[in-house]
C-alpha cells in the first residue's frame, strides 16, 4: 500500500532534510521517496489528468412535441444545427449541415463567417 503525502514534494523533503543536516541530492531523495511509495498527491502527474467531463450539465427539457430520433426510413426526418469552429488563425467559421436521420448522412452543407439569418434561409 502507498503512502500519499499531501503536500510534500521530493524539493520540500529534501529541503527539510537539508534543514536537519542531512546533505543529499534531489535524485537520491526522489529515488528513496520513490522506493517506499511515497508520492504526493497534489503535484503528482498521473493525478493531474485532464478531463473535461462534468457528467450532466443542466437539466434535460420535456419532449412536448413526441419528436422520436429513431427514424428508418430515408429523407423523412431531416435536422440542421449550426456549428462553430475556430480555425487556426484564430477566425471562426460557421457549418450549417442538413443530415438524414435515417443514414446519418450529410445531405447538404452551407459555411459562412458569421451565423446571419442568410446562412439559414439559402439552406431552404
Amino acid at each position: 500500500m502507498k503512502r500519499v503525502m499531501k503536500h510534500m514534494g521530493y524539493r520540500r523533503v529534501w529541503k527539510a532534510l537539508a534543514d536537519l543536516g542531512y546533505h543529499l541530492t534531489q535524485g537520491i531523495v526522489r529515488r528513496i521517496m520513490r522506493q517506499m511509495g511515497l508520492k504526493t498527491k497534489i503535484y503528482h502527474k498521473q493525478t493531474a489528468r485532464y478531463s473535461s467531463y462534468h457528467g450532466t450539465v443542466g437539466k434535460i427539457p420535456p419532449n412536448i412535441l413526441k419528436q422520436k430520433f429513431t427514424e428508418t426510413k430515408p429523407y423523412h426526418v431531416l435536422y440542421t444545427d449550426i456549428t462553430e469552429y475556430k480555425l487556426p488563425t484564430g477566425q471562426k467559421v460557421y457549418i450549417l449541415p442538413v443530415v438524414d436521420e435515417a443514414s446519418l448522412e450529410i445531405l447538404a452543407c452551407q459555411v459562412n463567417y458569421s451565423p446571419n439569418p442568410p446562412l439559414v434561409l439559402d439552406m431552404y
